[in-house]
């Protein structure tokens, strides 16, 4: 069976515009400079921003989207990337609440812009999200004392086993 990658360009109201048919072992990062260059030629873009998952965008990526006049945002997590950990996260700038009405009921979010290095952040924080993080970690902690209350070597996952299937009887 073979594998494809299909790239579908959407207007401003969903409706696809174009599409594009690669090989299933594209990558994604290497992709995405020459069709931002083939739609501006194709329909005449003269300014076109991309939005992407940092994970799939690399530094190459990013230098040249920039060499090109192509603006991008990126979504980074808090916990993979160094530089948000280090200096965007401890900056304590006054964040702006802001509701977003979903089907399931509105996230809450407190959002705050900051720049370093000539990169702008928009960084967005999910107090429900933190919240079922913080109990997910106490879970956790928690299981680890109660094996710890029955000695160190509770924590210890490794088994001998035995019999037929191992090797030995």
């Amino acid at each position: 069976m073979k594998q494809v990658v299909l790239g579908i360009v959407l207007d401003d109201a969903d409706r696809p515009i174009a599409s594009f048919l690669m090989p299933g072992n594209t990558a994604d990062v290497t992709m995405l400079v020459p069709v931002v260059r083939r739609l501006r030629e194709r329909f005449g873009i003269t300014k076109a921003c991309i939005v992407a998952d940092r994970g799939m965008i690399s530094a190459a990526t990013m230098a040249a989207l920039e060499a090109e006049k192509i603006e991008y945002i990126l979504g980074v997590r808090e916990r993979t990337s160094r530089e948000v950990r280090e200096e965007i996260i401890d900056d304590d700038e006054l964040a702006v609440p802001l509701v977003i009405p979903r089907q399931k009921g509105a996230t809450e979010l407190a959002v705050r812009e900051t720049t370093i290095a000539g990169r702008r952040y928009i960084i967005c924080r999910n107090e429900e999200e933190a919240r079922k993080d913080a109990e997910a970690r106490s879970e956790l902690v928690a299981g680890l004392e109660r094996k710890l209350a029955h000695g160190d070597k509770a924590l210890v996952a490794n088994k001998i086993l035995w019999g037929p299937a191992f090797g030995r009887v």
